[in-house]
């Protein structure tokens, strides 16, 4: 028994360390689980045992004895499932609504699409097929209906590449520069474009590659993302502070960068090393490479101009519509990877604040939030433990517990649009984000509408959304097929 109590105290530990290092966020958090678990169930229900055990039969001890292996050998599993579920059952839901249909003879307002995943090579990294007929007819449909604006709901590119945003510009000229009436480009940074491979995180994220040379190669993309945005779309201007110009983020970041000269030091060890225990030894040179506080202070400073941008706001005072555009595919640190998306404090601070001022403004009729990671969950979403066990890659409990927006930070951000749409019954509050590569319609329980942004390059027909000046809220669906969820 002393064995087996051995055991449950090493995994345990063990459990809590692992749990610990994961680079999950602010996600629902199996650190606090593991904890909880070791305190209250193991070492409790461990010392019981042993107490039981030591005054019964040795037929009962052996059963103890079984038990408490069972125990320790589903505990982990426990908890990754229980967690999963708190996480899953945790995010808003947004109710599903029949959307509209094109509104005939009237222009609209804005068109919403997403994740285009353009690339200069045959393939996408998941696999969709390259190249930009999609794309091009998507804008060509956009083009038709005359959208004043298009919104563009992150992972424009597939790798962030100077290379994907060169056919990108290529391909909006060709369909708009000749154009007297040329849409507004906005778009908010999706993980693709800002961190490039999400294979690259993940490497990070366990340690098996030079974490640093991902962030210095993820600022690059950022500094890219505001220089081509602002290419595309002009200046935008930040929410309650002094006005900052997208491509200023791109000056700042790149400043930084260029002032970096060697922010690495490599150092070389060599020791004597015993060969298969037979007794000879052999030199052995370990090259290991450690980072100077300058490129820490860099990154720092880079990710915190990058997230002080955010929200970038766009007030169209004609027909009384604010648009909101927010960042969620901010690296929480160095080394993770943004797959998960993450707003963060000071960016929901600062909507707070925003909200404010939206509630006392009497002219807004609609106010459009702008975000690549889904801050909710479909009404159609189910939990399951097969979907979670068998099918963890390819399911929708893995698509919102693991790669939508951070759980805490999903429910703070319908919270305070909620609280808008509460204060300002005549004012349309609609969220709208990409990421998923499907298409929903939906309102939470506090009024707050949802929209999920068809994908360029995964849809079969070509659709968008467009939102319309009038109506509550506005918006339609252009396609010649149905939006069914995906």
């Amino acid at each position: 028994m002393a064995a087996v109590l051995l055991l449950l105290f090493l995994l345990c530990t063990t459990w809590v360390a692992l749990a610990l290092s994961l680079p999950w966020g602010h996600h629902l958090d199996l650190r606090v689980l593991a904890g909880v678990f070791v305190l209250t169930v193991a070492f409790p229900l461990a010392v019981i045992m042993q107490s039981i055990r030591s005054s019964t039969g040795n037929r009962l001890r052996d059963v103890f004895d079984i038990f408490c292996a069972c125990v320790v050998a589903i505990s982990p599993l426990a908890l990754f499932v229980t967690n999963a579920a708190l996480e899953f059952f945790r995010y808003p839901v947004a109710v599903a609504v029949t959307p509209a249909t094109s509104e005939v003879g009237i222009n609209p307002l804005f068109a919403l699409i997403s994740d285009s995943h353009i690339t200069d090579r045959t393939a996408t990294l998941e696999n969709f097929r390259g190249g930009t007929p999609k794309l091009r007819a998507t804008l060509s449909a956009i083009r038709s209906a005359a959208a004043q604006h298009i919104l563009l709901l992150g992972d424009l590119t597939d790798r962030g590449e100077d290379a994907e945003w060169n056919i990108v510009d290529t391909v909006f000229a060709e369909h708009f520069r000749s154009s007297s009436t040329a849409p507004t480009v906005w778009m908010v940074p999706g993980n693709h474009d800002l961190q490039g491979s999400p294979q690259e995180g993940v490497l990070e994220a366990l340690g098996t590659s030079d974490a640093h040379n991902h962030d210095i190669s993820f600022l690059k993309r950022v500094k890219l993302f505001f220089y081509r945005a602002t290419k595309l779309q002009g200046g935008l201007l930040q929410s309650n502070r002094a006005p900052v110009v997208a491509s200023d983020v791109a000056r700042i970041i790149g400043k930084m960068l260029d002032g970096l000269k060697d922010g690495r030091k490599v150092t070389v060890n060599t020791y004597r090393t015993e060969i298969q225990g037979i007794g000879q030894q052999r030199m052995q040179t370990v090259v290991t490479t450690s980072y100077t506080a300058e490129l820490e202070r860099i990154f720092a400073q880079s990710n915190s101009a990058l997230g002080d941008a955010f929200p970038m706001t766009h007030l169209d005072t004609t027909n009384g519509i604010a648009l909101v555009l927010l960042n969620s595919s901010i690296k929480p640190s160095p080394g993770t990877s943004m797959g998960l998306g993450n707003l963060g404090v000071e960016q929901l601070d600062r909507l707070d604040k925003l909200v404010d001022v939206f509630v006392a403004d009497r002219t807004l009729k609609k106010v459009l939030v702008a975000v690549h990671h889904a801050p909710v969950r479909r009404e159609s979403d189910a939990w399951s433990f097969t979907d979670l066990l068998l099918r963890l890659e390819n399911s929708d409990v893995y698509a919102h517990t693991f790669l939508a927006l951070d759980v805490l930070d999903a429910e703070r951000l319908v919270a305070v649009l909620e609280r808008l749409a509460s204060k300002r019954a005549d004012t349309q509050v609609v969220i709208a984000y990409g990421h998923r590569h499907g298409c929903y319609f939906g309102r939470t329980a506090g009024g707050v509408w949802i929209v999920e942004a068809p994908s360029v390059v995964e849809e079969k027909e070509t659709a968008f959304w467009a939102m319309y000046p009038e109506g509550n809220p506005g918006l339609s669906w252009h396609s010649s097929s149905e939006c069914r969820s995906r």
